[in-house]
């Protein structure tokens, strides 16, 4: 059973390595196959037996940057993501909505949100550290200013404004 074991294995890194050349991580989902392996379920096995497995084969998974707590990368993932969201838009303030390819920022951030008093200390220290915005209310202070700025321009625009204006001053009917 060892020999059969360990070609088993052997298979199973050899299909991650693959997947991780052309995917650039080693988080294959639960159900993920890999040519005819079942490289989903292999890695989850690996994670469940971590405390389980040789040394040898831990140090030969961690070369090829192998990801122990999923939880903890796809959280480092969407903060990184965050961060460059902060960059170019200058503020944490994401719409529930908003995606980047197949990553969910906006949804992430409100997770963040609603989970904070379950989150560690550490992540909740990170996200003050860039400004996070922790209550947005129904309209978040950002999409206020844009909404104001938005009918104040139309405002402007139109002769209502002026039309207002001449309504106030001294000596006009109202």
């Amino acid at each position: 059973m060892g020999e059969l074991n360990t070609a088993r294995w052997e298979r199973g890194l050899a299909a991650l390595t693959k997947f991780r050349a052309r995917e650039g991580h080693c988080c294959p989902s639960r159900h993920h196959i890999e040519g005819k392996f079942r490289l989903g379920d292999w890695v989850s096995i690996q994670r469940y037996r971590k405390d389980l497995l040789p040394e040898e084969r831990k140090r030969r998974l961690d070369a090829i940057g192998f990801v122990w707590d999923w939880r903890d990368y796809l959280w480092e993932r969407n903060f990184a993501a965050l961060l460059r969201f902060k960059r170019r838009e200058g503020h944490c303030c994401v719409p529930t909505h908003y995606r980047k390819g197949d990553l969910k920022l906006g949804w992430w951030v409100a997770t963040q949100r609603r989970n904070k008093k379950e989150m560690s200390a550490e992540h909740r220290e990170r996200l003050n550290k860039i400004g996070f915005v922790w209550r947005m209310g129904l309209m978040g202070r950002i999409a206020y200013k844009r909404f104001i700025r938005k009918i104040s321009a139309r405002l402007r625009a139109s002769s209502l404004l002026s039309s207002l204006a001449a309504d106030r001053l001294p000596g006009s009917h109202s």
